[in-house]
Order: structure tokens, then sequence, then C-alpha cells
């Protein structure tokens, strides 16, 4: 699997996690909207972060 597969299966498990949110808690469109594009631009971040550091780890050791 490729980052662009990933990336869009992680998008749509966090759409489904929070429109299950939605209808348990009553949560409004836009705000399920708000929450997923935060998690996924937060997940994004992480991932960038953990992905340079692993490449900084491995280009050190050499």
């Amino acid at each position: 699997m490729n980052t662009t597969t990933i990336a869009a299966l992680a998008r749509h498990a966090l759409t489904a996690l929070a429109g299950a949110a939605a209808v348990r808690y009553n949560i409004d469109g836009q705000t399920v909207t708000a929450i997923v594009s935060g998690l996924s631009a937060a997940a994004g971040l992480a991932w960038s972060l953990w992905a340079k550091r692993s490449k900084a780890d491995s280009t050190a050791g050499s």
C-alpha cells in the first residue's frame, strides 16, 4: 500500500467514526466536517514528522 491509499483509508475511517458520533451525540454536519478535517490535518502532520525523523535517523547512521 502506498501513502495515498493509506491516507484515503484513514480519511474514510475518520468520516465513519465522526458520522457515528454525529448520530449518537446529535452533532451537525459542519461540526463533523471540522472534526474530521482537524484530525486529518493532525494525522498528516504527525506522519510527516515521523517520516522525516525516520529518514534523518537512517541517514545519520551511514
